[in-house]
């Protein structure tokens, strides 16, 4: 996959990324940057709807990580039908520098799925030794805001 672009509204995110997902390997990692308020935890929230999780997805800031379970959705294909859980970091308030390997390895050691999709907001704080961590396909998305038409710009590159 090269880089490329998406603008769109919010109400629009799952449409406009449905061909990405579509081809998606199994527990693919994002990582989603943007300044605060950009929509991160928003183009969660839309893509796991699309996905099939019943619950509401919500910023998990304080606790940093929130498990979503999937419901198999039909429409979808057959990867988006076998996924069982959506993970959500959010490590805007990590402080130290092992914190998130511990919680990332933890989080797995304990996990009872074996199909995921991975969101992590504020990937700027994992270092060098700890993207280690991820032997999954990585994409990262860079979301700015266009304030004067309500929508976003998002920047997609596959990271190796």
């Amino acid at each position: 996959m090269n880089g490329f672009q998406i603008t769109c509204s919010e109400k629009d995110i799952a449409v406009n990324f449905q061909p990405l997902f579509n081809q998606l390997q199994e527990n693919t990692i994002f990582l989603l940057k943007g300044n605060l308020g950009a929509g991160k935890t928003t183009f969660v929230r839309e893509m796991a709807k699309w996905i099939g999780v019943k619950e509401t997805v919500q910023s998990p800031t304080f606790n940093l990580v929130n498990i979503y379970p999937c419901e198999p959705n039909h429409k979808q294909n057959a990867f988006i039908q076998s996924l069982e859980a959506i993970y959500h970091f959010d490590l805007y308030r990590i402080q130290a520098v092992d914190e998130f390997s511990e919680l990332y390895e933890q989080t797995f050691m304990e996990s009872p799925f074996n199909t995921y999709l991975v969101f992590i907001e504020w990937p700027e704080k994992i270092n060098v030794e700890q993207r280690k961590l991820f032997t999954e396909p990585c994409i990262q998305i860079e979301i700015q805001s266009d304030l004067l038409s309500n929508k976003r710009n998002y920047f997609i590159s596959e990271l190796v």
